[in-house]
């Protein structure tokens, strides 16, 4: 983003478009920043799963983005995931709490794993957004 350090944006900055997350500063210039998004392999983010039709979150897990993919994993397998659920962030691991991030496209499950996974399709085109706003902590 062609924001900095002269504009108090800092390494570990949130971006987030709308009700959006779009990722995290990891390095602030001082006129111009780059943005990690979820599709980076830097990133390791605390989610929480949630279908809008009821009440409360149906899972925890952590996104990663292995080979340009996101994944949801480290879901234990008791818990009910399903296609479309949507995933957000849990407000933990520095990032603000319901930001939404994507919905889960595939679910990989092996019964003699500790551990289901789910492929992720993100919200939003990261390259295709003109303006983002980024939250500064003081």
């Amino acid at each position: 983003i062609d924001k900095g350090s002269t504009d108090k944006i800092n390494e570990g900055s949130i971006v987030v478009y709308e009700n959006t997350l779009i990722g995290k500063i990891s390095f602030a210039g001082e006129n111009f920043s780059r943005v990690e998004t979820p599709i980076s392999n830097k990133l390791k983010i605390p989610v929480v799963v949630k279908d809008f039709r009821q009440e409360g979150l149906l899972a925890r897990g952590v996104l990663s983005a292995p080979a340009g993919k996101i994944y949801l994993e480290k879901v234990l397998q008791s818990e009910r995931i399903m296609n479309d659920d949507f995933i957000l962030t849990s407000g933990e691991g520095g990032y603000p709490p319901d930001l939404l991030i994507g919905k889960i496209r595939k679910i990989e499950k092996k019964e003699s794993d500790v551990f289901q996974r789910a492929e992720i399709e993100p919200i939003m085109e990261y390259d295709k957004l003109a303006n983002v706003f980024v939250i500064i902590f003081k």
